[in-house]
Formats: structure tokens, sequence, C-alpha cells
């Protein structure tokens, strides 16, 4: 995908419901550090999606004789959509990745968690390309961190998807043994690998095999919007890189 290039909405749906290959989401992911009208358009497709959710999670089956029932349930489903609505308008402001990130490589705000609440003793590092001086940046930071942190008063998660996915990938990451020996010693380091990203290669015929005690639950995306609700502070990996 070239610079610049218009990206249809069509692929955008398929990049957020994690349907699209490893290349062309870090490509997506490219474009929405630099394009705020893609970062707005990629927000925009996740909220309604999210809306769409929060109508089927809250629907029940109504009999016939249940009027009084059935009208009780759409007035708490209205005001359900209106409050996210509302809170969509007042706290989220322009759109990013997961809903999504600031211009300034800084969660914007979500949920109603503003920049100024992020636990600076809790951080979520996004690894989505495979460059290897990312790999080392990443690492050398959580190895300072570690140091400075034990169990009690600090946390931090590395969530790798598309290329990322090789940091964490037993017999392909150039640092597993640092990984594994990391993940050994300290219990307040969390590996997250993308579920969407194995699922991409697997329907290539490839079947990733993580380093020990990484964890696949969900999409990255998902992981992300988790932990920024939370409270943790986010981090691009590429802004750990020293130019």
């Amino acid at each position: 995908m070239k610079q610049n290039e218009y990206i249809d909405d069509h692929i955008l749906a398929a990049f957020v419901d994690g349907e699209l290959d490893a290349e062309t989401c870090e490509s997506i992911v490219n474009t929405m550090d630099h394009d705020i009208e893609v970062r707005d358009r990629i927000y925009n497709l996740r909220r309604a999606k999210d809306l769409m959710k929060l109508g089927y999670a809250t629907a029940t089956p109504i009999s016939k004789t249940q009027n009084n029932i059935h009208v009780s349930f759409w007035k708490k489903y209205a005001m359900t959509i209106a409050a996210s609505v509302t809170a969509l308008t007042i706290g989220l402001g322009t759109g990013a990745f997961g809903y999504y990130l600031g211009q300034n490589n800084q969660p914007s705000i979500i949920a109603g968690t503003t920049a100024n609440q992020q636990d600076p003793d809790k951080i979520l590092l996004h690894m989505s390309n495979s460059n290897k001086k990312h790999f080392s940046a990443t690492l050398d930071y959580v190895e300072n961190f570690l140091y400075e942190h034990n169990s009690k008063n600090g946390q931090i998660a590395v969530v790798a998807n598309a290329g990322g996915l090789d940091f964490v990938r037993a017999g392909i990451s150039p640092f597993e043994n640092r990984i594994k020996k990391i993940i050994n010693k300290h219990d307040n380091i969390y590996f997250i690998a993308c579920a969407n990203s194995i699922r991409i290669l697997k329907n290539k015929g490839i079947q990733p095999t993580l380093i020990n005690n990484v964890r696949v639950e969900k999409p990255a995306m998902d992981h992300i919007i988790d932990y920024v609700q939370k409270g943790w502070t986010y981090k691009k990996v590429k802004s750990l890189v020293k130019t």
C-alpha cells in the first residue's frame, strides 16, 4: 500500500475486524501515524461495531404477552446507546488506534480516562513490526523498567501484532533466550501475542509456535483498549529507538 493512497472503506472495515494479512495491517497502522482522516475513519468504524455489539449483548427474547417488559427493555437500550454516544462526543476526542492513540504516541481520551490519569508505573508497549532495532530497544526498556520496579510497584506488558509477532515466536525471535530469562525472573512482565495475527498466519498454512508463557487471548487492539482504559501508559515501540 503506497503512502497517501486512498484506503477504501471496505479495507478499513476488514482491518477493524482483523481480517487483513499482517503486511496490510502494518501498512494501515503506519498510515494512521500521519493521516488524521484515516484515524478518524477507523475510529468511527470501531465505534459503530462496538455499538452494534452492545445492542446484541443486551437484547433478550421477549414473548408477545410481555409488552410492558418489551417497552422497558427498549427504553433501557436507548438510554445505553445514548450514554455511549454522549461519552463518545464528550470524552474520546479524535480517533487513533483503538480509540485510539493520539498524535504524539500517547492515548487519546479513552472511555473517560484522560492522559493525566495514566499510571507511569504501568507501561504498555506496542510492537507492530519486525524491526530488530525495535526488538532490542523494547527489551532494553523492559529490563531497565524491571530493574527499577518490583511486582508491588510496577507492571509492564508488551503486545505484539502483525510483523511484531516475530518478536515472541519460538525459533524465529532473535531474542528468544533473553525473553525467556526475563519471563522466568520476573512476575510483573507480560508478553502478549495478537490472536488475529496468529489466525492470519494459520490461514496461510503457517503454524506459529510462541515462546513459553507468551499469552494469547484476543486481538491486539482489544488488549490495548483494555489496558489503557485501566490506566496503563501506552508507548509505541518505535518511540523507544534512539535515532
